[in-house]
């Protein structure tokens, strides 16, 4: 079947409506995350004590899948937090149990570490700014 001009006109119009909507979006939505991201590599830091370091296993139609948990916690000003996140962005998750292991490793019952927290909101706390891996 042959189209037209005009639906083929029609058709090229609607892409670029979509796309150009896509990218305005896509710009809304990560500008401030970027942003956001950018600002927490000034956030100050402060010592803090690991609680509990395991690796969480979880089973789903795709396979076994590896989540971090980490616990730590860290004194400002007087006042005690509890925080899990290891890195911005939430749990650090893969099918790959070698590199698990590699995030686990570094952390173990007891041991002082560096906690990034921001100057904000101090329960918002990262044990790193960036989640670096090697290649398995």
């Amino acid at each position: 079947m042959k189209l037209g001009f005009f639906p083929t006109i029609i058709l090229l119009l609607l892409g670029g409506v979509f796309t150009t909507v896509g990218i305005v979006a896509g710009l809304v939505i990560e500008l401030p995350i970027l942003n956001g991201a950018k600002a927490c590599e000034q956030w100050p830091q402060t010592q803090g004590e690991i609680l509990d370091a395991t690796s969480l296993e979880s089973q789903g139609d795709d396979g076994t899948t590896y989540t971090a948990h980490v616990t730590y916690r860290c004194s400002l000003n007087g006042n005690e937090f509890e925080s899990d996140r290891i890195c911005l962005g939430g749990d650090y998750s893969t099918s790959n149990r070698s590199k698990m292991s590699e995030i686990i490793s570094k952390y173990s019952v007891g041991q002082a570490v560096t906690v990034y927290y921001s100057p904000d909101v101090p329960s918002v706390a990262v044990l790193m700014m960036r989640l670096t891996i090697k290649n398995a």
